[in-house]
């Protein structure tokens, strides 16, 4: 009687996709896809409960297709969105410090100590900018004119 033991070994050889199944891990958990795939665990988790991945639910575990993961990260990075907003739009404060300066400084233009103004001021400073708002505030307050006798265009000079 013969066994499995005397038999010959059966040659083959593996093609390219064969080549490539065997470089990868078929089957991920999420900490493994996450070290293979050098990304944080919410995103491996959002790929697979997505569907960008294929990946499935098993006992509360999700796994994650290595072949899948594979093309994802093959796909060429898109640029992430934005979810901060740009914050208020910004003008150069150099205008609104001249007049303050020309008009004899801070204090000649009603400036009080500690107050709002004197810490705009003192960050118009320091920055170059202003907000638009800010700008606009200080000019009317300290100095009588509107941000337009200042500025010929917000964000422009």
């Amino acid at each position: 009687m013969s066994t499995w033991e005397d038999e010959q070994p059966i040659d083959y050889a593996l093609t390219n996709a064969g080549w490539a199944a065997a470089r990868t891990p078929v089957t991920l958990t999420i900490s493994e896809a996450v070290a293979y795939a050098g990304r944080v665990k919410s995103r491996i988790l959002e790929l697979a409960r997505t569907g960008r991945v294929e990946a499935v639910q098993v006992d509360g575990r999700w796994l994650i297709d290595g072949a899948s993961l594979d093309a994802y990260l093959a796909q060429p990075r898109r640029p992430g969105i934005r979810r901060r907003t740009a914050g208020p739009r910004r003008v150069s404060a150099e205008p609104l410090l001249r007049q303050i300066a020309l008009r004899g400084g801070d204090a000649a233009c009603g400036v009080e100590h500690g107050s709002a103004a004197q810490k705009a001021l003192e960050r118009a400073r320091e920055d170059g900018t202003v907000t638009v708002w800010t700008a606009d505030h200080l000019a009317v307050h300290l100095l009588g004119l509107t941000l337009w006798d200042l500025w010929d265009a917000p964000g422009e000079t």
